[in-house]
């Protein structure tokens, strides 16, 4: 299966330390649980990542790994690598599956982590979203239960009214424009739905959250096409000394990227001038 996946590289997973024997299995592992080709590079790409933190802390086999390692490789992930960090939970949980690695005595999960867990798992193998899409979901779920405390007060998840939700949604657009909010927004409805459709909260929650408005072309363009600022250069009248002017100053503006406080301030003594029986004449 890899093969397909790194048609030309494969040889170069296959040879990794530590976890090169199964990397084929986890490309095959990853095909079955639908993930995309995209993602299943990813997920391959960051497995290699995890082979070189393995082999520097001396694991040498994969018979040699245990739940301690991987548990100390995601703790570096999420100080240095935040966004790469779940795929070592993906990783994980091939190895586990595949009998090559031992879970620990089980302990007590987090209240939150339960319903974490099972969003992504909804997320997954319901409505079929890539792992990004889904790690960047569960992130977000993750920090409106931290902000409700709901691990120390669980009742406020049952008891959860719309002066929370709007609550967090200030925070967040404290941090975020109104277009950036857009998907934040879609995220708490999907989490929403999900824990009313388990009967965590009550339905009906997820519709009463105002989508923020976003009007096409609400803001200039941040730049031109050439053709177009080439077009209005066209329509500049130069026979007259206004028309000469103006062409002038858009010039500048379009040719060097000046600002009109920069074409204002020009004078005679900033330009250099060549002339066939001079040379350069500074100004």
């Amino acid at each position: 299966m890899i093969t397909e996946i790194f048609p030309k590289d494969f040889q170069r997973y296959l040879a990794l330390p530590v976890l090169g024997p199964v990397m084929d299995a986890f490309a095959a592992w990853l095909h079955d649980r639908r993930y995309t080709w995209h993602s299943a590079r990813f997920e391959l790409r960051m497995a290699a990542r995890v082979c070189g933190y393995l082999k520097r802390r001396g694991v040498r086999t994969v018979v040699d790994l245990n739940e301690q390692h991987l548990q100390a490789c995601y703790r570096l992930f999420r100080q240095q690598f935040p966004k790469e960090a779940g795929s070592v939970r993906v990783l994980e949980t091939f190895l586990v599956e595949q009998g090559l690695v031992q879970r620990s005595v089980a302990h007590q999960p987090r209240r939150a982590d339960i319903h974490l867990n099972a969003f992504a798992a909804h997320l997954r193998d319901v409505r079929g979203y890539a792992p990004s899409t889904i790690r960047r979901q569960v992130d977000l779920a993750g920090e409106f239960l931290a902000w409700l405390n709901f691990e120390n007060e669980p009742q406020r998840l049952s008891s959860l009214g719309m002066e929370d939700i709007e609550g967090f949604i200030r925070r967040l657009g404290a941090r975020l424009g109104r277009v950036a909010m857009q998907k934040p927004i879609a995220t708490m409805r999907n989490f929403l739905r999900f824990l009313a459709a388990g009967g965590v909260v009550a339905a009906g929650l997820d519709c009463k959250i105002d989508t923020p408005r976003v009007y096409r072309q609400e803001k200039l363009p941040r730049s031109l096409p050439w053709p177009t600022v080439q077009a209005f250069l066209r329509c500049i009248d130069r026979d007259t000394a206004i028309g000469k002017r103006d062409y002038a100053i858009f010039s500048l503006m379009a040719t060097y990227g000046l600002r009109a406080c920069d074409v204002v301030a020009l004078s005679l003594d900033d330009i250099q001038c060549r002339t066939p029986d001079m040379g350069l004449v500074m100004g």
